[in-house]
Formats: structure tokens, C-alpha cells, sequence
């Protein structure tokens, strides 16, 4: 493990600060991975140590600007799902150039667009197929710098900044977006520990972002598509949930189980209306966010032959897989299917 100390004390005040500031929540087990970002940040603007970078951010009169880049160093990189390019070939190929040519104009919306690869890639192959100026692209995040990288690499591309446990926030979008065929809501945070180690501060930070988000989104958007005819909505569980009983995922499991049930409660509600609900529980995938776990332990090696054990398959799964059975209920193959956790495992629930 690498960077600058990060006592016990020296955590406390600065994981309250960042949740004060930004609204994202830092548990104890997340100690490893909080003092890995924010001591790059800070030996970047040359703190020798975490305190004194603390003391700055809290009370120097240009803390306020480093707390804005520290910001950016905790929530760029984080997971995305169709930066695979034959994933974004098969969004392109198989359902926007058919939607077109029936005489449609997509809109597609990259949300959580992290540093801008998946609009980005869309954009490319868009354009490459001559398809790019009859489709509508719209990136929203969390970050300001990384829609404004994003927006400098394709300026056609829409860019709103957006933070989906902000409920006013939320529904500005949906006013601004208008009616979506398609919903998928993917935001989340693993949280680790048993019952013991769930503090409420933890629990409640779960529960807004893993299952209140999603219900915000939903909500937001679901009457403009059920205005316009129906739609497909997809929530993003996990088999860490009422799907199975996975060790040290507590609050993480019972925030998941909350999504396969407000999948099930939508669906049914709502199916005379057009509206399909479907919800996706992926077991272990490889992915940035992944990998940031497998670093907080002393022994990286040892915990990614962990992760990869309790596989059946005998490997991790990957983003292209999920990002393959999100675009089969996004589609009107999938228009029989409605109220269903899908599991994406390698055989961990069998």
C-alpha cells in the first residue's frame, strides 16, 4: 500500500469534511481507499502530510479551490459499462441504426460518464457511421472538470452536471431530457462489514445512493414515458441481495434486495401501461471500482484469488457481459420479459 499516513483521527475529521462538502460518505472500511485518492491529491499539491492537507482544505482561504480538485480525484475513475468498444458497436449497430431507420432520433443519456470514454466512444462510432447528427447524446456527472474535458473532445455532445442524490437535481433533468424509451440506473457504493460494522451513517448513505437514487431517477422519468406510450426501465441489483447471502456485504446486500423489490412493485403497477421493469444482479466484475477494493487489502494478490474463488466459473465476470444483458432489455427482444432480477454470476446462486 502506497501514500501518506492516514491515522484513525486524522480520517475521522476528514471524511466528515468531504461528506459535509460533497455529500459522499466514507465508512471505516473505505479508510484504505479514501487515503489512497486524497494522498495523490494531496502529495500533487505538496502536502507532506494528510493532517496538515486537512487543515488547509478546512481553513486556508484557497481550500475551498483544492477541495474542488480533491473532488475530482475521488470520483473520476470510478465504473462505467460501455467503454468496451463491441458493446458500443452493438448499441450502435443493433438498435440506434434501426431506430433511425424506422425514422427516429435517439436519445441516448450517459449518466455517471466518469472521465467521458462511453459518450465519447459513442459519439466516434456514431459519426463513423453517419449517424451522429440524428442522434441526441446528453453526459451528466457528478464532475464538472470531466464533462468539460468531455465537451472539449466532442463538442456536440450535451453536458449537464448532475448528482443523483439530489432530488431537485433529478428533477430538473427529467424536465430537460423529456420522455426516454429506455431508463437504466446504475449508481451505487459497496459497502463492506458485517451488521456490527454498519454504522447508521453508513446504512443511511447505502440506502440514498444503492436504492433511493434509483427511486428519484424512476419517479423523475417514469411519467413522461408512460405520456409517451411505455418503455423499458432497467435497475441495477446484484446477487448480494435477497438472491444470495454474500459474508461482510450487509448494508450493501440489503440495499440491493430493496431494488429487486421496487423492480417487482414497478413492474407489476405500471405493465398495462407499457412499462417493462427489469432489474440486473451481477456477481463479481471486473472493474475500476473492483479494483480499488482488491487495493484497500494488505495482500492485493491474495484478495483477487479470493474475489476469483468463490466464482464457479473459476473467473471474474466482465463489463461487456453485463453491459450485453442491459442492452437486451433495453431492446424489443426482451418485450415478453417484465419483473424480473436477472442473474449475471457465473453459477454463484446455483
Amino acid at each position: 500500500m502506497t501514500g501518506l499516513d492516514l491515522p484513525p483521527a486524522v480520517f475521522s475529521i476528514l471524511s466528515d469534511l468531504i461528506e459535509e462538502t460533497f455529500g459522499l460518505h466514507y465508512g471505516l472500511q473505505d479508510r484504505d481507499i479514501l487515503r489512497d485518492k486524497a494522498s495523490a491529491r494531496a502529495l500533487e499539491a505538496g502536502f507532506g502530510s494528510l493532517l496538515d492537507y486537512y487543515y488547509y482544505l478546512r481553513y486556508d482561504p484557497g481550500g475551498e479551490a483544492e477541495l474542488a480538485e480533491l473532488a475530482e480525484a475521488l470520483v473520476v475513475g470510478e465504473t462505467y459499462f460501455f467503454r468496451e468498444w463491441s458493446a458500443v458497436r452493438v448499441l450502435v449497430d443493433s438498435f440506434v441504426a434501426p431506430w433511425i431507420a424506422d425514422g427516429r432520433r435517439p436519445r441516448i443519456w450517459s449518466a455517471a460518464c466518469a472521465t467521458g470514454e462511453e459518450p465519447l466512444s459513442l459519439a466516434m462510432l456514431l459519426d463513423a457511421r453517419g449517424l451522429l447528427d440524428q442522434t441526441r447524446l446528453v453526459a451528466t456527472d457528478i464532475s464538472a472538470a470531466a464533462l468539460e474535458a468531455l465537451k472539449a473532445e466532442a463538442p456536440g455532445i450535451e453536458t449537464r452536471l448532475l448528482d443523483v442524490t439530489d432530488g431537485a437535481a433529478v428533477q430538473e433533468a427529467a424536465r430537460a431530457v423529456g420522455a426516454v424509451d429506455v431508463l437504466f440506473s446504475c449508481a451505487g457504493f459497496v459497502a463492506s462489514g458485517t451488521i456490527l460494522d454498519c454504522e447508521e451513517a453508513d446504512y443511511d448513505f447505502s440506502f440514498a445512493l444503492n436504492t433511493k437514487a434509483m427511486y428519484r431517477v424512476t419517479r423523475a422519468f417514469l411519467p413522461a414515458m408512460i405520456g409517451k406510450g411505455g418503455g423499458s426501465i432497467i435497475l441495477m441489483s446484484s446477487v448480494a441481495s435477497s438472491a444470495a447471502g454474500v459474508p461482510n456485504r450487509f448494508v450493501y446486500s440489503a440495499s440491493k434486495a430493496a431494488v429487486i423489490g421496487m423492480t417487482k412493485s414497478i413492474a407489476i403497477d405500471f405493465i398495462a401501461k407499457g412499462i417493462r421493469c427489469n432489474a440486473i444482479c451481477p456477481g463479481t466484475v471486473e472493474t475500476p471500482s473492483l479494483q480499488d477494493r482488491i487495493n484497500a487489502f494488505d495482500d492485493p494478490v491474495a484478495a483477487r484469488q479470493a474475489f476469483i474463488a468463490r466464482q464457479p466459473m473459476g473467473r471474474l465476470g466482465t463489463a461487456e457481459e453485463i453491459a450485453a444483458l442491459a442492452l437486451y432489455l433495453a431492446s424489443d427482444e426482451s418485450a415478453y420479459t417484465t419483473g424480473v432480477a436477472h442473474m449475471i454470476d457465473g453459477g454463484l446462486t446455483l
